[in-house]
């Protein structure tokens, strides 16, 4: 709302609402989605990113995820950790009182079955004793992209999972 007051920008509408329950697809659909900093505080992302099928093509998504050798539990079929959250004590947390943070290579299959594409654009795991974990990465919806475009990003994958430590991202053995 600063930047909007400070630019003077008017054709801007705000929404506070819990992503857990919103239904996203009321507000019809968007170029792209932006969604920084949020994954990680919910208790069940593989339920946002779903959602974000119904109102996107395209994802850009910046999160934590659990390293693969910290994984304590499966939840839903993917691999993770939970994390403790304050809720509204902290208004840098998430609303329920734990999160799920899944390890890269799960993040990664979320988004195959929310039916994106992902691509690596970036990951801190190279440096040691980073922690959390980060990455960003950019998804298609696999229904907008031909099929060369999708054995690309495929083989980008792999070839961006199987570079990584084995403890940071789990390394790729055969299709995800």
């Amino acid at each position: 709302r600063f930047a909007q007051r400070l630019l003077q920008i008017t054709n801007v509408t705000f929404i506070e609402a819990n992503l857990e329950t919103y239904d996203l697809a009321s507000l019809g659909r968007f170029d792209a989605v932006y969604c920084v900093g949020l994954l990680y505080h919910l208790p069940k992302p593989w339920e946002l990113l779903t959602k974000l099928q119904d109102v996107s093509d395209v994802i850009y998504l910046n999160t934590h995820y659990c390293r693969a050798n910290r994984a304590a539990r499966v939840e839903s079929g993917y691999a993770g950790a939970d994390w403790r959250e304050s809720g509204f004590q902290d208004p840098l947390s998430g609303l329920s009182p734990w999160s799920f943070w899944p390890t890269l290579k799960s993040l990664f299959q979320m988004l195959l079955d929310a039916g994106f594409l992902p691509k690596i654009l970036e990951t801190d795991t190279m440096a040691p004793g980073q922690s959390p974990h980060g990455t960003t990465i950019v998804a298609r919806a696999a229904a907008s992209l031909s099929a060369v475009e999708k054995d690309w990003l495929m083989e980008e994958l792999e070839t961006g999972l199987t570079s990584l430590p084995a403890e940071c991202g789990s390394k790729l053995r055969g299709p995800l």
